[in-house]
C-alpha cells in the first residue's frame, strides 16, 4: 500500500508539471495596412490603420453598397520553439461589387507581435497581398504573395529566436461576399554557446592540430 501511494504522488507530480509546461513565446499580435498599389483612379481608406477599403462601390451606400475591404483582428499568442504554428490573428474580406478603376490591386500587411516572452517589445513583419478583382461576379481572391515568408531574428535570455509568418490560403469571395482565414507564425531557437564553451572548444582544436602536426613531423 505504501509503495502504490508513492507511485501515485509520484504520478501527480508528473501531471502537474506537464501542466504547468510554459510557452517559449508569448505576447499580443496586432496588424496595419500600408502601401497600396493599383491605378491611377484608384480609391481606398483606412491606410495606416487594421481596416483597408478600396473601390467605389457599384451600388449606392443606401441601398446597402459596400466597397471591397480587409480587416485584421490581432489577439494574444502563445508557443514554442519547435517550428510549430501558433495564431496571431484573423484576417476577414468583404468582396464589394465595384467599379473598373477605382480598385487596388495589392497592399502591404504589416504585423507588429508585442512579445512578452521573452520581454523584447515589438518585432513587426509585412505579408505582400494581392488583392484581384474580377469584375464579372466570378468571385476575386486576397493572396499572401512571395515564396520566402517574412521572418525576423533576435537574441534574447542567451538565446537565438527565429520567428516566420507562414503562407495562408487564399481568401476567396463572391461580390457581396465574406471569407476570412487565421494567421499563424512560427518560432525557433537554439542557445548562443557560453564563451567558457567556445574556449573549451578552441583548445580542444589547437590540441588537435598539435597532435596531427606531431604525428606529421614524427612520419
Amino acid at each position: 500500500m505504501k509503495y502504490l501511494k508513492v507511485c501515485l504522488v509520484l504520478l501527480s507530480l508528473m501531471l502537474l508539471v506537464a501542466s504547468v509546461h510554459a510557452a517559449d513565446v508569448a505576447g499580443t499580435g496586432s496588424g496595419i495596412f500600408e502601401n497600396s498599389i493599383g491605378p491611377s483612379g484608384k480609391v481606398v481608406s483606412g491606410e495606416g490603420t487594421n481596416l483597408f477599403k478600396w473601390g467605389k462601390s457599384v451600388i449606392p451606400a443606401k441601398f446597402g453598397g459596400k466597397p471591397s475591404s480587409l480587416l485584421f483582428q490581432g489577439i494574444a499568442f502563445s508557443g514554442d520553439c519547435d517550428g510549430s504554428p501558433f495564431a496571431i490573428g484573423n484576417l476577414f474580406f468583404h468582396n464589394g461589387l465595384i467599379w473598373g478603376g477605382t480598385e487596388a490591386t495589392g497592399v502591404d500587411l504589416k504585423i507588429s507581435l508585442d512579445f512578452a516572452l521573452p520581454s523584447i517589445g515589438v518585432k513587426t513583419l509585412t505579408y505582400d497581398l494581392a488583392l484581384d478583382n474580377n469584375f464579372f461576379l466570378n468571385g476575386d481572391t486576397v493572396a499572401s504573395m512571395g515564396t520566402t515568408p517574412a521572418s525576423v531574428s533576435f537574441l534574447a535570455n542567451g538565446k537565438n529566436y527565429t520567428v516566420e509568418l507562414l503562407k495562408f490560403d487564399d481568401l476567396f469571395a463572391c461580390e457581396g461576399q465574406n471569407d476570412c482565414v487565421t494567421v499563424y507564425a512560427s518560432a525557433t531557437c537554439e542557445p548562443v554557446p557560453e564563451p567558457g564553451s567556445l574556449l573549451v572548444l578552441g583548445n580542444g582544436l589547437l590540441g588537435l592540430a598539435w597532435t596531427v602536426r606531431r604525428r606529421f613531423v614524427r612520419s
